[in-house]
């Protein structure tokens, strides 16, 4: 028999909304904010607690309120803020640090240092992005240098770090999955875009250990189980935009405009493409096939707005 529903969680700066789709239409929508934590000025943070226990209560509201259950769910899928990194304890599933979200510039300094080194071009050619705070890698390197218990478990195999799909799928699968996917992967600067794999080189230089970080997993792929539920399908926010907005074409472009704002281009398999004033990225790597897009970023967009 066919399963009528499909769910899907999408991980927001501001928030978490939950989507049921009713054969193929959605038929239920609910919303959860989480706290903007700033510690100083220019710092961003978020509980990841705080974020998982609205995704639990998105959950268990969907399945009260529209007297459905798991066996008549087909999937549960994922999108997510991308560059907003979360570092736990995989012994004891405890984030060991709150969220450090992609808007914060604690790690103004290490981008600064790291440029005046000239590692900028060699990072552009692997990553295709730029070096700044906008990015994972130096906000890891900043947990390193700053957090004991972060720099003592890294390389031991207790201590798991990764983009907000990571810490959702570790914890929806009740710590049997610690993995994540291409669009991801390629907004941390560890990620080669042209091997399509994380880089021993990069991932020394922000000063952390391979093992620390989750398993590359094609987008539509079984990423696990959630009650029985499989979690199918799993993409950045803004390639999520770009892919179900239908761009798959050369040149085709879509605008996301969040709590920032995101251009994109679709450029297909043309990775090579390099230009200081914008970034080249990982679209999509799905089991058949991967893409790669020439991206824009305005840092606030609705947030001006809450500003």
């Amino acid at each position: 028999m066919e399963k009528p529903y499909q769910i899907v969680l999408d991980q927001s700066t501001s928030g978490t909304k939950l989507l049921l789709f009713e054969n193929g239409r959605i038929g239920y929508r609910k919303d959860k904010k989480h706290q903007q934590i700033y510690p100083k000025v220019g710092w961003v943070e978020h509980d990841p607690l705080e974020v998982w226990h609205n995704v639990q209560t998105l959950l268990s509201d969907v399945f009260t309120e529209k007297e459905i259950t798991a066996a008549e769910v087909a999937s549960i899928s994922i999108t997510n803020q991308r560059e907003t990194i979360v570092a736990w304890d995989r012994s004891t599933g405890k984030p060991l640090y709150n969220a450090i979200v992609w808007q914060c510039n604690r790690s103004a300094g290490i981008c600064a240092e790291m440029i005046a080194k000239g590692l900028e071009p060699m990072i552009n050619q692997k990553t295709g992005l730029r070096i700044d705070p906008y990015f994972s890698g130096t906000k890891i390197n900043w947990l390193v240098k700053e957090i004991n218990a972060i720099k003592e478990k890294s390389g031991s195999g207790d201590l798991a770090i990764g983009t907000m799909d990571s810490w959702l799928l570790w914890n929806l699968t009740e710590g049997a999955t610690f993995a994540t996917e291409a669009s991801n992967a390629c907004r941390t600067l560890l990620y080669n875009i042209s091997t399509m794999d994380w880089d021993p080189a990069l991932i020394e230089l922000f000063g952390i250990d391979v093992i620390d970080l989750p398993k590359l997993t094609p987008a539509d792929a079984i990423f696990g189980y959630y009650q029985t539920i499989p979690i199918v399908g799993v993409l950045a926010d803004s390639q999520a935009a770009l892919f179900g907005e239908g761009c798959k074409e050369v040149g085709d472009v879509k605008i996301t405009m969040g709590t920032g704002c995101s251009i994109m281009m679709q450029v297909q398999q043309q990775n090579q493409l390099r230009d200081q004033r914008i970034l080249t990225t990982t679209a999509w790597q799905t089991e058949k096939d991967c893409a790669f897009a020439l991206e824009g970023i305005i840092r606030s967009c609705g947030d001006a707005i809450n500003w």
